[in-house]
């Protein structure tokens, strides 16, 4: 018996060992090649997200600008009232800022004499009055306002309108890029002076759709949006009597060398300074009075959205070819040809519809 108790105890010993054994065996499992492989993956894997969490958490810092030192102008709508502007002060709309010097006189309406001329002009051409990256910002706060309104649009994010009080120097209004400079005087809408307004606004708004295309289409663009808004606006546009051919003003452009050769003169005015002939202007606002009237206001936009497909080389007149080309692309192969062949009797009735104009708002004979 004791013989046979002691095997049995040996033999449950025996077993318990294996059991133990069998355990152990199932903790030591032996990986193959691709289980380390993928474990190296996925480490690896581990490391990457980590380093993307890492930089997802580097904090950025904006720089950030004293408030401006001037105030803001608040405005009544009502065109008959006058605001004397005793301290150099501005104004924010949706799409500019008005900037005020020290000594101007503006109507209460003056932010919605802004914003009514830029719907005309988007109605007009059918383009978007809105930003663009290709013009950087000038000097107009050292130029213009001896240094003021540092702070204000800083990113140049929107329209700069500077007006200055009249001069009464021979000074003339003007505009660079994505700013723009007016007199006082120029607000009223019902002054003589109004004209400047859509032909400076016009300009920052084809300087928003492209590289500029020269002062030719440059200058006949604006020209014709002051015509056209000031007739929509219903008011006396006197400065485009000069341009006319009708009643008692004959212009004194010679527009022989545009039926001559309606390309070679294109380069020659382009490249030619200005002088009084004002022929950049002449030959403009007859050039896209025509394309206006014969290819609509698509090809205005075309031609604009065509110019950022290519590279305009730095300098006044070394892009001459490469406009009449874009011109070309968005219009016709033959368009300068039919402009040569629509001037004399379709200028001849653009400026007949002005005449009429004058005459049955004013009752004046031109």
């Amino acid at each position: 018996m004791k013989n046979k108790k002691l095997l049995a105890l040996v033999m449950i010993a025996a077993m318990l060992l294996g059991a133990f054994a069998g355990c152990d065996s199932k903790k030591e499992k032996t990986e193959t090649p691709e289980e380390t492989t993928k474990a190296a993956e996925a480490e690896t894997e581990n490391q990457a997200e980590a380093a993307e969490d890492e930089e997802e958490t580097v904090v950025t810092t904006e720089v950030t600008y004293p408030e401006p030192e001037e105030p803001v102008v608040t405005f009544s709508g009502d065109p008959d009232e006058m605001i004397t502007i005793t301290e150099n002060s501005y104004y924010e709309g949706d799409l500019y800022y008005i900037y005020f010097m020290e000594g101007c006189v503006v109507p209460g309406s003056t932010p919605e004499t802004i914003e009514l001329v830029i719907n005309e002009l988007e109605d007009l051409y059918g383009m978007p009055f809105e930003k663009n990256d290709l013009h950087q910002e000038s000097d107009w706060r050292d130029s213009f306002c001896d240094g003021a309104f540092k702070y204000v649009n800083i990113d140049n994010s929107k329209v700069n309108i500077i007006v200055l009080p009249y001069p009464d120097d021979g000074s003339i209004e003007q505009s660079f890029g994505t700013e723009a400079v007016l007199f006082d005087c120029d607000l009223d809408l019902n002054g003589l002076a109004f004209a400047a307004v859509p032909h400076e606004l016009a300009h920052v708004y084809r300087a928003k759709q492209s590289e500029g295309l020269g002062s030719i289409f440059e200058e006949g663009f604006a020209m014709y949006a002051e015509d056209q808004v000031s007739r929509r606006l219903g008011f006396a546009n006197w400065d485009v009597v000069i341009y006319k051919t009708k009643g008692y003003f004959i212009t004194e452009y010679d527009d022989s060398g545009i039926l001559a050769d309606p390309e070679g003169e294109f380069i020659e005015v382009n490249d030619s300074p200005r002088d009084t002939e004002q022929a950049n202007y002449q030959y403009g606002f007859r050039l896209i009075a025509f394309l206006m009237e014969e290819y609509g206001p698509e090809s205005i936009k075309k031609i604009s959205e065509n110019a950022n497909n290519h590279t305009f080389e730095l300098g006044i007149d070394t892009n001459d070819e490469l406009v009449i080309e874009i011109i070309k692309e968005s219009t016709s192969d033959d368009v300068f040809e039919r402009f040569a062949e629509w001037l004399p009797e379709g200028w001849d009735n653009y400026s007949e519809e002005y005449v009429t104009y004058m005459m049955d708002e004013y009752g004046i004979e031109v």
